[in-house]
């Protein structure tokens, strides 16, 4: 018989399906306090030997100390964090995760799923050229060298990147999971610990009701993920028809003295219409700077949102292991179910905590969004003063020929002036306006989110009441 090839551990990819999460937590020194089952099968080690441990005894060698670096800087700093992560399991077998983590009271807390979009491919020959660049120059300068590869991929800051790697991911992940979506299995029994079951059945559907419900948000927000460049063009344009305007009112004041005194009014026509059009001017200048502190507040509220999905989602994945345990056994039999109900009273608080950010930012948002419209509106204004000038100079002219040859010209330009403004005002305008609408809708819609967690939060403590009074199964 020939013998089978062999690969080793390294060619061989740890095991874990698209619809499986795990989630791990550890002190401020990264030292593991608890981990989910997920997480133990996959790594390999027995939960005994992971807690306690360093979280980078399952690093893999080939990660880039720079990433690490950046990860745990950022959470440090009181931020969350998205990367790709490379780890390996106690046999050498490597797996990819999109790690997802965040700051809690006395530690940190990460949730990862299963990467799939082709934003991996990138990563990996990324992470290649960082490594060799750390072992020739040193972290700084690869920090330098991820920087640079971050920006020639089209992102300014690691942050822009990972926003857009967690969205990715997400929908990658949600479209593999539609794709692969099988038949219901059938009721499961659960005997002696049913009213239990029924409890955690009942915070599964409120966690999974919260996790579409925040997918259903960012798929909306990403229709406002370009409106900066939205705005700054038309304020571009308009900023460009203006300063136009400067030569146009030179002229009409040429022509306006080569008439004489058939000219004086029109001379006070292009001096007037001269200071309405700065006038418009300033309230584009004014919108500009105002527009940056929107863009500036919608990139957390993006990735805050991004993050309450997968807090939902891994609460709802964690009833669910929990449910299945207490199919099994008495649910005070569960191996170190105190840590579990550690991490889902966490998970709970983080999700809350989330929510409160994002109703904090968008109301940020609302103010700058009102301030906006109140100046779009005065421009709008100013723009319909530009054209009743226009008419009176359109009047003026028309009453000789020669006035009307000379001044002719000039009232047509004024026509085309207000037209080209009129239309990038009304456009930003209304683009404010749906702002404002989706955003009030979006906060209203993560209040009503608030108050289902209220309701989880007092299921959840109804099972911590009753765990205590059930006998453990022989």
């Amino acid at each position: 018989m020939e013998p089978k090839p062999t690969m080793t551990p390294d060619e061989i990819e740890a095991h874990f399906t698209l619809d499986e999460l795990f989630v791990s937590r550890t002190d401020e020194r990264g030292v593991i306090q608890s981990g989910n089952p997920v997480f133990v099968r996959v790594s390999g080690y027995p939960l005994e030997k992971l807690l306690g441990s360093p979280h980078n005894i399952i690093r893999h060698p080939d990660m880039p100390k720079t990433v690490f670096k950046l990860f745990w800087d950022t959470l440090k700093s009181g931020q969350p964090i998205v990367a790709y992560v490379k780890n390996r399991s106690i046999d050498g077998k490597p797996y990819w995760v999109l790690a997802c983590a965040f700051p809690i009271d006395g530690g940190f807390l990460s949730i990862r799923i299963k990467p799939t979009s082709s934003i991996l491919g990138q990563i990996k020959s990324l992470y290649s050229e960082i490594a060799k660049e750390e072992k020739i120059k040193g972290i700084p300068a690869a920090a330098k060298l991820l920087e640079q590869k971050l920006a020639e991929m089209g992102f300014n800051t690691y942050f822009d990147f990972m926003s857009h790697a967690a969205a990715a991911e997400i929908k990658a992940r949600d479209e593999g999971l539609a794709a692969n979506q099988k038949q219901a299995a059938p009721e499961q029994k659960y005997g002696e610990t049913h009213f239990l079951a029924k409890e955690f059945d009942e915070m599964n559907r409120v966690c999974v009701d919260r996790a579409k419900d925040f997918q259903s948000l960012l798929l909306k927000l990403e229709e406002y993920a370009g409106i900066d460049s939205y705005i700054g063009t038309r304020i571009s344009t308009i900023t460009q028809a203006t300063n136009r305007l400067e030569a146009l009112a030179v002229n009409m004041s040429i022509s306006s003295h080569r008439l004489g005194s058939k000219g004086a009014t029109l001379s006070v026509v292009a001096s007037t219409f001269k200071t309405a059009a700065k006038e418009v001017l300033k309230i584009v200048e004014d919108l500009k700077k105002q527009l940056s502190p929107v863009v500036e507040e919608l990139r957390p509220v993006r990735l805050n949102l991004m993050i309450s999905r997968l807090q939902s989602e891994m609460l709802a994945f964690f009833t669910k292991e929990i449910r299945d345990f207490s199919s099994k056994y008495a649910v005070r039999a569960i191996p170190h179910l105190k840590d579990i109900q550690n991490d889902t009273t966490i998970l709970i608080d983080q999700i809350s905590i989330y929510f409160k950010k994002n109703i904090e930012q968008l109301d940020r948002i609302l103010v700058v969004l009102d301030e906006m419209r109140d100046r779009l509106l005065k421009g709008k204004a100013a723009l319909q003063s530009l054209d009743v000038i226009r008419l009176g100079g359109r009047l003026e002219s028309a009453f000789e020929k020669s006035t009307e040859e000379a001044f002719g010209p000039y009232v047509q330009e004024m026509l085309q002036f207000v037209d080209v403004i009129g239309k990038p005002i009304m456009e930003v305008l209304l683009l404010v306006e749906g702002s404002k609408r989706f955003f009030t809708l979006s906060k209203n819609e993560i209040r009503r989110n608030l108050s289902a967690l209220l309701i989880l939060e007092l299921r959840r403590n109804r099972i911590a009441y009753l765990e205590p009074n059930k006998e453990d199964a022989a």
